[in-house]
């Protein structure tokens, strides 16, 4: 395949269209995560204010490590969306960045925020 071959490759608007919306459902429910973790870790600040036991100490700090870890990862994945979002607004979502190929539509209903598709990943 040529380049200009590759460059011509693209989902369609509709399809785009469809993307946008199932990102942006993904998005959403990942910022609402992110305020739900947010809100877990407050309380166990509140917590720990009145905690004297060091086995809780321990469990405290380990439960907070976990939600910092959360949302570290929701975090990531929202910054992945975004990033999808503008490649969307390129009209380049859905196009493999290291074959030039499209991406399957059903990896990226699962995955949407893929910019590879399986071959190039595997």
């Amino acid at each position: 395949m040529t380049e200009t071959n590759k460059k011509l490759l693209r989902y369609s608007d509709q399809y785009l269209a469809d993307f946008e919306a199932v990102i942006l459902q993904k998005l959403s429910e990942a910022q609402a995560t992110v305020e739900q973790l947010l809100d877990s870790l407050e309380s166990s600040k509140e917590h720990a204010t009145s905690t004297i036991n060091s086995i809780d100490d321990y469990t405290d700090f380990a439960e907070k490590e976990y939600l910092f870890t959360m949302i570290q990862r929701q975090e990531r994945f929202i910054y992945q969306l975004k990033e999808a979002l503008v490649r969307v607004k390129n009209k380049t979502y859905g196009i493999c960045k290291k074959t030039g190929e499209l991406i399957d539509k059903r990896r990226l209903l699962l995955v949407p925020h893929t910019a590879l598709s399986l071959q190039a990943k595997a």
